[in-house]
């Protein structure tokens, strides 16, 4: 199943995240206003600490980074994330799981060449979607009806380049 978090602004589109679950993992594909990406491949291990990899772009169909670590810094109130470089290809299921995060992806936004409206979209430009088939969740943030904040913790780490962050999940960690 894949689950939606979408963020809009007075512009239109800000940012979004979708996840979806599949055996142990659980992939996110993230997309902002800028056109940043970011793409993951994560579970938790034994002592919950989010292992996986990782890529800046979803589009090259490789793992960029592995997470060696991950520690809270009670200081700094964030996630430290170490990483190795990778440079894997994806595996067969995690290539249909791109493509069918990015197919779900093009139901919320206009990103990339379009072949529906014959256009290259530079920027993300987010399309007529039914906010009712959504849940409000504050101001202009909505979610699916089974999202969780499983992961989310990552947004608050060294490794999210992207501005939507999960600050509250941080009280956990205090």
């Amino acid at each position: 199943m894949t689950t939606s978090y979408l963020c809009v602004d007075e512009n239109g589109f800000h940012s979004i995240i979708l996840k979806h679950n599949f055996n142990d993992f659980t992939y996110l594909l993230s997309l902002d206003y800028t056109g940043a990406q970011f793409l993951g491949k994560f579970s938790y291990d034994e002592e919950y600490s989010a292992k996986g990899v990782f890529s800046y772009s979803y589009g090259s169909q490789e793992w960029e980074k592995k997470i060696s670590s991950v520690m809270f810094d009670e200081s700094s109130k964030y996630f430290k994330v170490e990483t190795e470089d990778l440079f894997e290809f994806f595996n067969t299921d995690d290539t249909k799981i791109m493509f069918k995060l990015i197919d779900e992806l093009s139901k919320y936004v206009y990103h990339g060449y379009d072949e529906d409206t014959d256009t290259e979209y530079e920027n993300p430009i987010i399309k007529e979607i039914d906010f009712d088939s959504l849940k409000k969740i504050k101001d202009n943030h909505f979610c699916s009806n089974q999202w969780d904040n499983e992961f989310m913790e990552l947004t608050n780490s060294n490794i999210w380049e992207l501005s939507l962050k999960f600050p509250d999940l941080l009280d956990e960690y205090l």
